[in-house]
């Protein structure tokens, strides 16, 4: 149950008014910014050779699309909270 102090009882609407109080939560910035890595099929880049990506870095030179292309969606979620990213091509063929 819910427990409080009763402040006063003219309220506008009726129903039941609860006020929470919580603890400040801490862990949020837990892996924030660190390094990832993906393993994706694709075809473009090099095969069997790792391609890092910086947050921020312009990807078309070593990826052949633009980072908002629809190719490109788990590349560009995964730098969304990671600084660096680390790329593996899984295929070798087209």
């Amino acid at each position: 149950m819910a427990a409080g102090t009763f402040t006063n009882q003219n309220k506008v609407r009726p129903g039941v008014y609860i006020n929470f109080k919580s603890e400040p939560q801490v862990g949020k910035t837990l892996g924030e910014r660190g390094n990832t890595s993906i393993p994706l099929i694709l075809s473009w880049g090099e095969p069997n050779k790792i391609i890092t990506i910086e947050a921020g870095e312009d990807v078309f030179a070593k990826l052949g699309y633009p980072i908002k292309d629809s190719k490109l969606l788990l590349i560009n979620e995964a730098l969304k909270r990671a600084r660096k990213l680390l790329l593996y091509r899984l295929n070798v063929g087209t």
